[in-house]
């Protein structure tokens, strides 16, 4: 939360015995400290897990859901910058997921990340413009929030808002993406309740 994305390495977490591994596991909220190495790299000494996110490992869609929005996250933000607020959202995001969560959870999720990141067009600018794309009232309301909208406001829209709101976060997506996301497709093999990412098929979560 107040160093942004690193890159650091965990000597041996992969092994039965090791006391950190377990706490690396994703997904997993840690406080960790770590030190230089001679090469300059980050090196983890110690892990500690703060939250365990019991939703996502009792239900296949819900884990799904997880590994999408931790994949978009990573995929999204660069090394070397703190952005406190992106990390809160993950944090709410994950504590979200569990068993009958929203549909509207993830792509809500995506779009509320891409709004801090400064990637989300509000209702009436260019982009609706270039695309022909008119949204309804329900999701304009969405776009003229000053941050996106919060989660907890997922499970109150009807299924046709939640199929607008998947297809606007995939045109945004689009262009910010260079593939499909590696989780989309443990999504689809494991848990049918989820839509995946894809863009063979241009459908969205």
């Amino acid at each position: 939360r107040s160093l942004g994305r690193i890159a650091a390495r965990a000597a041996g977490a992969r092994r039965i015995t090791s006391a950190r591994g377990p706490a690396l596991l994703s997904p997993r909220r840690v406080a960790i400290e770590f030190a230089d190495s001679r090469s300059g790299a980050y090196s983890v000494t110690r892990a500690t897990c703060l939250d365990p996110f019991p939703g996502c490992a009792t239900c296949l869609r819900s884990f799904g859901s997880a590994e999408q929005g931790i994949e978009l996250l990573l995929t999204l933000i660069r090394e070397g910058e703190a952005l406190p607020p992106v990390y809160d959202l993950t944090r709410d995001f994950l504590e979200r997921c569990v068993a009958g969560h929203p549909q509207a959870l993830l792509p809500l999720f995506g779009f509320k990340l891409l709004t801090l990141l400064g990637s989300a067009p509000v209702a009436g600018d260019s982009h609706a413009g270039k695309t022909g794309w008119h949204p309804s009232a329900a999701l304009t309301g969405i776009l003229r929030s000053s941050t996106g909208s919060p989660l907890e406001a997922a499970g109150q829209y009807d299924d046709a808002t939640t199929a607008e709101l998947k297809r606007f976060v995939h045109s945004l997506l689009g262009a910010e993406l260079a593939a499909p996301l590696v989780s989309s497709g443990f999504v689809s093999r494991l848990s049918p309740g989820s839509t995946p990412i894809t863009y063979a098929s241009g459908r969205v979560w």
